[in-house]
């Protein structure tokens, strides 16, 4: 489904391309021509390379600073398409002004407005030099630029207790993505600069299978809190995205992947529940195996047996379930009394714009819920941003890498 919403959009993008050197070089019909079907032409084999390199992801290792080239090749591409096309067709109203022609002489003394093409071509040069530009600030700088958000809610049935206790979140490590060591380091530094109460940890540890974590295992020990840690698990983290010689082994690995966590200090909830107990008083910690309501991506999680003999007595309940889609799916309608849901999944795509209250990204048009905190008759759903980063787009542009930090208050306090 990614793959075609892609598609579409590089299409539609090639298309308007395709218009603006149209109108750019009518006034010379033989190289418009030349440049029309050149522009097609590439454009057809760019699209076939394309759906041949995301078909090879899924079943060759292609190492990370491959793919990160043929990111910044895609970037510096597409965006100078797409800068090129918006200041060209900005131009046309009026905000740059062509050469016309006239019945008399230019005069000598006269600076002479350049044309369509020309301006276009210089358009051109120069957002290719910004693209390059964001393409290689997004493959290095922003991989590792995490970002601390904070979150204040007020929840009614809230023990008095846990009034004002923080824990915070984090989603989607990838750790086979994960190059650059020191500043992973980092991130983990600034969770636990943090001292939350509790951590949560929604899920995509790995990008294909366990053996990815050995190389942070170390690190990943010390994400440590008073209440705990834990987690539940991601639809990467079951080895689905590569071949296995045999069930047995893609089941070995998904053992291995619990096991690592246990090593950790981290307690993994699939399918179960938990109780976090403060000063006397009790909340209850959810976990689910991955469900999405998308045919692309498993249902592997069962609700109904993680609330199975959950005490009554408890009134604040908060879910850890990986993928967004779960909320309107099963949990609002099914679990009224879930007060807040923690998912990730989307990483907001890794691209963007957010800017005070305009938050826009291509996740949109593929999650209803997708990055940030959303209220649906009185329940929560806060989707993170991600750790880590794909391993077949290893870029983030406006979507940066996010830690979460909750605060949580009793409503009437």
């Amino acid at each position: 489904m990614f793959l075609v919403f892609f598609l579409t959009v590089l299409c539609l993008l090639d298309i308007l391309t395709g218009a603006t050197l149209w109108v750019a070089y009518q006034k010379n019909p033989a190289k418009r021509k030349k440049i029309i079907w050149v522009h097609i032409f590439a454009s057809i084999v760019l699209g076939v390379a394309l759906v041949v390199y995301r078909q090879a992801l899924d079943k060759t290792t292609i190492n990370l600073a491959t793919r990160q080239t043929v990111t910044l090749f895609l970037v510096w591409i597409y965006c100078t398409k797409l800068l090129s096309c918006i200041f060209f067709w900005l131009s046309l109203g009026g905000q740059v002004r062509f050469k016309k022609k006239s019945p008399l002489p230019a005069s000598p003394t006269k600076k002479e407005r350049i044309s369509r093409a020309q301006f276009l071509e210089r358009v051109g040069l120069a957002t290719g030099g910004v693209s390059l530009g964001l393409g290689f600030w997004g493959t290095n700088r922003n991989l590792y630029d995490y970002q601390t958000r904070y979150i204040t809610l007020q929840l009614p049935n809230l023990p008095p207790a846990f009034h004002g206790i923080r824990f915070l979140q984090i989603s989607d490590i990838h750790t086979g993505s994960l190059t650059n060591r020191l500043a992973v380091r980092g991130g983990f530094e600034k969770i636990l600069a943090e001292k939350p109460d509790f951590i949560c940890f929604t899920g995509d540890l790995v990008n294909y299978d366990t053996t990815e974590v050995r190389d942070f295992a170390s690190m990943l020990s010390t994400i440590k809190a008073p209440l705990g840690v834990f987690s539940c698990l991601g639809n990467h983290d079951y080895g689905d995205y590569r071949d296995w010689q045999s069930p047995q082994a893609k089941q070995a690995n998904l053992q291995a992947l619990i096991k690592a966590q246990k090593e950790f200090g981290w307690k993994l909830l699939v399918d179960a529940h938990t109780y976090l107990s403060h000063e006397g008083e009790q909340i209850a910690l959810i976990g689910v195996g991955n469900w999405s309501k998308m045919s692309r991506f498993p249902k592997y999680g069962k609700l109904s047996q993680a609330t199975e003999n959950l005490s009554k007595e408890v009134k604040t309940q908060i879910l850890l379930s990986h993928d967004p889609t779960h909320w309107d799916a099963q949990v609002r309608p099914q679990n009224p009394n879930i007060a807040l849901t923690l998912a990730g999944h989307t990483h907001g795509m890794q691209l963007g714009l957010e800017w005070g209250s305009l938050k826009i990204s291509p996740a949109q048009f593929i999650f209803e819920q997708w990055a940030g905190l959303y209220q649906k008759s009185g329940q929560y759903l806060y989707v993170n941003r991600g750790f880590g980063y794909s391993d077949a787009f290893p870029i983030r542009l406006g979507m940066l890498p996010e830690l979460t930090v909750f605060t949580l208050e009793r409503a009437n306090h």
